[in-house]
């Protein structure tokens, strides 16, 4: 037979092309799932931070009042109102985030007051303004919330003592009586602010598990549904070749399959071998050209030619 017909069959890497895109969005959700949890840990980080800020500043605003009643030193008091400052405005922030009506430029100097880490800040308004009701998060504000009225009488407190030592030294038992309060607001703020600290501290936790259960649930899912798509394409593959190889191996025509790009032979069907008189090892990789000329290719995408002589 003096003709040779080179078809192309729909190229294996074509039908694995939904497995590939199917590969690339699993990452590509893990890797978002991951971003979400990594901002997420920033934000818990900045609620952290500004946890231990608070603490800190709800101390020392008592340390500064005691000594600003005992001693009347003006730098103390200073000192105080700092201290109450930051307070106030992180008071003032959570409330405004929490009614949604608020000016972000003011939101950010609160924040910067309370050495809020500027990334964390979206995330901080987010759970502010929607997760209040979350576990440990309810808490949490509920205790800061509590807090404000001791701190406001400790202002109020503070305002005595400055009118009274405006004007002169005040009586010592009076001001034993501002200490007696002093330290009473104090018994009150203690346990807030330790509660407050624990809450934020065991919802950090809580939160680190929930997002590793979520990403690691999600991934396993979307892993799961890839590995099945995976098992229908390769078996409906493998199904395919089968028949086809049935097919090729029976034609009683002689198929030659052959690389569009080199021109090389890549397979040949068992009518071509005994033609040639040669194994496929031995065929593979040989010029189509090595057996038929001239070689003109069809605009079907079929090639034809003359098989040369000696082969015939």
């Amino acid at each position: 037979m003096d003709l040779i017909r080179s078809t192309s069959p729909r190229p294996l890497s074509r039908r694995l092309r939904p497995l590939a895109y199917g590969l690339v969005a699993v990452i590509g959700l893990i890797l978002i799932l991951t971003l979400g949890a990594l901002q997420v840990q920033v934000t818990l980080a900045g609620f952290l931070n500004g946890e231990s800020v608070w603490s800190k500043a709800q101390k020392q605003a008592v340390v500064d009042l005691l000594g600003y009643a005992n001693s009347g030193d003006a730098a103390r008091l200073s000192r105080f109102r700092q201290n109450y400052e930051l307070l106030r405005s992180d008071g003032w922030a959570r409330d405004a985030i929490a009614s949604g009506q608020y000016d972000r430029g003011q939101i950010h100097q609160a924040f910067g007051r309370g050495k809020i880490l500027p990334q964390a800040e979206p995330g901080m308004i987010f759970m502010l303004r929607f997760c209040t009701d979350a576990p440990h998060m309810r808490d949490a504000v509920a205790l800061w919330r509590a807090a404000d009225r001791p701190l406001t009488q400790l202002n109020a407190v503070a305002k005595e003592l400055q009118d009274a030592y405006a004007r002169g030294q005040p009586e010592r038992p009076w001001v034993q009586w501002q200490l007696d309060r002093i330290n009473g607001l104090n018994n009150e703020l203690e346990p807030l602010t330790n509660g407050f600290s624990l809450e934020v501290a065991q919802g950090a936790i809580w939160l680190g598990r929930v997002l590793f259960a979520a990403v690691f649930l999600t991934a396993c899912a979307a892993s799961l549904l890839w590995l099945r798509v995976a098992r229908r394409i390769l078996l409906r593959i493998r199904g395919t070749e089968e028949r086809y190889s049935v097919l090729f191996n029976s034609a009683a025509d002689a198929i030659l399959m052959v690389d569009e790009e080199t021109g090389r032979i890549l397979e040949a069907n068992r009518t071509a071998l005994q033609w040639t008189g040669r194994d496929v090892d031995n065929l593979a990789g040989e010029e189509l050209s090595t057996f038929f000329s001239p070689l003109l290719h069809r605009a079907d995408g079929a090639v034809t030619g003359e098989l040369r002589g000696g082969w015939r």
